[in-house]
């Protein structure tokens, strides 16, 4: 009887190590995905930074594009009335 005892305290020790290990390693693991969440929003903030210029000139294109656009049918209109 006192050696079963002895066998189910030594599991109840054992339990307790493993969950002190595992509270540890679920610490370190919330560190680490806490870092690389700070990473992943830096790199998004980069990545917005460096997408401004490209849709700023995206967006010239576009204007530039639509006033050629008028241009030329003001042009074509201006011809067809001069002949």
């Amino acid at each position: 009887m006192d050696d079963m005892i002895k066998q189910i305290l030594d599991a109840v020790t054992d339990i307790k190590v493993e969950q002190a290990k595992q509270g540890k390693d679920i610490a370190q693991n919330t560190k680490d995905l806490s870092t690389h969440i700070e990473g992943v929003k830096q790199c998004q903030t980069r990545l917005d930074t460096l997408e401004k210029p490209a849709i700023a000139l995206n967006t010239i294109k576009k204007w530039a594009l639509y006033i050629s656009a008028i241009a030329g049918a003001i042009v074509v209109v201006h011809k067809l009335y001069k002949l």
